[in-house]
Formats: structure tokens, C-alpha cells, sequence
């Protein structure tokens, strides 16, 4: 807890610089915040803001997805996940992509 008694995990952390190099992400980072921050709009166009923004960093970023956060129960779940898949043989596509795009939420949005 910090000094003004807000939990860390729940504040929105910076944006990576990297982002800034990219219109797609700006432009998604910005409409995400519009509805996040300042609310405007129901939970589900805030839900849809959120899981585009995490698409695109799957989709167009990948080598700057940051790997599993510890102590973070979805990317522990997502883990096991691609671990079952992997161990009855089969390939995991749609958990790996789900685990990227649930990765990608680390890098804009505060665990909550």
C-alpha cells in the first residue's frame, strides 16, 4: 500500500516507450483509457477497448510481451493451461493466444 493508501496493483502502470512508435497502439491505448479512466461508456465497450488493445500486442508485438507474472493468477492458469495441452499432445494454439493476449495486459493495465 502505498503512502496515499492505493494499492500498487491496481494503479495503470506507464506506457511503454516503444508504444508511443506505433499509431495502432496509441490510438487503441487511448480509446482503452477513454472508457477505463474516465468511465465513458458501459463495461463491455470498456471489456472490448481492453481485450483489442491486448490483441494488437499479441498480434503485432509479441517480442515485447513480458512473460509470466509471478503471483498473477491468470497467467498461472494460463500456464497450466499450455502445460496440459502440451502434455496430451496437443498443440495449445488457442491457450498460448489467450496467455499472450493476457500477458499483453501487463504492460497497460493495473492487475485487479
Amino acid at each position: 500500500m502505498s503512502a496515499d493508501g492505493v494499492s500498487p496493483a491496481t494503479q495503470w502502470p506507464p506506457t511503454p516507450a516503444w508504444m508511443s512508435d506505433c499509431a495502432e497502439c496509441v490510438r487503441l491505448h487511448a480509446t482503452m483509457r477513454q472508457f477505463h479512466v474516465v468511465g465513458d461508456g458501459s463495461r463491455d465497450v470498456a471489456r472490448v477497448s481492453r481485450t483489442r488493445l491486448a490483441r494488437h500486442l499479441a498480434n503485432m508485438h509479441l517480442e515485447h510481451i513480458p512473460h509470466w507474472t509471478p503471483g498473477c493468477e491468470p497467467c498461472s492458469e494460463h500456464r497450466q493451461a499450455l502445460a496440459r495441452a502440451t502434455a496430451s499432445g496437443l498443440l495449445g494454439a488457442g491457450v498460448s493466444w489467450l496467455a499472450a493476449e493476457h500477458r499483453a495486459s501487463h504492460l497497460f493495465a493495473p492487475r485487479v
